[in-house]
């Protein structure tokens, strides 16, 4: 069962009275058909994925100081890293990016790819092994020259509006270069360490490229509102490390806070739930809505859908789903 749509659309297929929102995030379920008729759990995996219109796909080269200067302690290179993987972390498929490191040469140690789950994995891998070199200047130029030429050399470049180079080092450059003369009109981005530099200020500094496309998004799962529904309870959920809960002790709902979300990323949740006894009908099983604050900073909440199972004691095999897809 498929449902999609700018409205809010009910488990019948109905849309939510008073809601359209153009599309802003689109929540996926996905649960078994079916479940035994005596007191049982039943798991529910939740994909929320924010809409990818109104940011370009973007193409990104970052350029890494690996040269000596980057060993004075302070750990400078592991704190650049952190920023890599905070930046990679909230690129979505869309995206692309690209790695080059300098000393006193530069080397582009990783091709323009996709920013896929085996993209973002294959880049970090390269990352984590990066290491200073125990000689050699930093070449600013030979860096930026680098990473103009991979920018230039693209394939797939229609529809493709964003490219950025993201510069990042601690400032001692016996080549710098300035950008002036820019043959290729890439914007360049810098990201210097100092004294004053801390790992929260260099993640402000990169978050700061990429603009969410939802703020503050709240995944929220309750009991059901109707009459005669089978959750007993919602178990547990599991949801990955950036992202906080918080449970409601009375009414037993469960919001996942997920902060931002850029366009078109992915997170996910998935919950188990304990269901009462039954006697073989449908029935409903879970309430799911989304919570995020308007343009004028008000906070708005969206049910998304009543997720129903049916109870019988010839349930269908593991694995079987049904898969519920709502866009906000």
């Amino acid at each position: 069962m498929h449902l999609y749509a700018n409205n809010v659309v009910q488990s019948a297929g109905r849309p939510a009275a008073g809601f359209n929102d153009g599309g802003r995030v689109l929540v996926k379920a996905n649960h078994s058909k079916a479940a035994a008729l005596e007191a049982t759990t039943v798991r529910v995996q939740l994909e929320v994925t924010s809409s990818s219109s109104g940011r370009a796909p973007l193409d990104l080269v970052v350029v890494l100081d690996v040269s000596s200067s980057m060993c004075d302690g302070g750990g400078k290179l592991d704190q650049f890293k952190s920023a890599i993987d905070f930046v990679v972390s909230r690129l979505s498929p869309m995206d692309r990016l690209s790695i080059v490191t300098f000393s006193d040469v530069a080397k582009k140690v990783s091709p323009l790819l996709v920013m896929s789950k085996l993209g973002k994995f294959y880049v970090m891998g390269i990352v984590d092994g990066l290491v200073t070199s125990a000689s050699g200047d930093a070449n600013i130029k030979a860096g930026l020259e680098t990473a103009q030429e991979v920018l230039a050399g693209r394939q797939y470049i229609a529809s493709r509006a964003g490219h950025i180079i993201l510069l990042m080092s601690d400032g001692h450059h016996h080549n710098a270069m300035q950008m002036s003369n820019n043959p290729c009109n890439f914007p360049i981005h810098t990201c210097v360490l100092d004294a004053n530099t801390t790992s929260s200020t260099i993640l402000q500094l990169t978050s700061g490229l990429l603009k969410a496309a939802v703020e503050d998004l709240h995944l929220i799962l309750s009991k059901p509102k109707s009459r005669g529904h089978d959750l007993d309870r919602i178990v547990k959920v599991a949801s990955d490390n950036s992202s906080r809960q918080e449970t409601n002790r009375r009414s037993g709902t469960v919001t996942i806070k997920f902060g931002d979300l850029l366009g078109g990323q992915v997170r996910k949740a998935d919950a188990e739930l304990l269901l009462f006894k039954a006697d073989g009908s449908e029935a409903d099983i879970l309430d799911v809505s989304v919570s995020y604050p308007s343009s004028q900073g008000i906070r708005q909440t969206f049910k998304v859908q009543t997720l129903r199972i049916k109870r019988s004691d010839a349930c269908h095999q593991p694995g079987a789903a049904d898969d519920l897809i709502t866009a906000l």
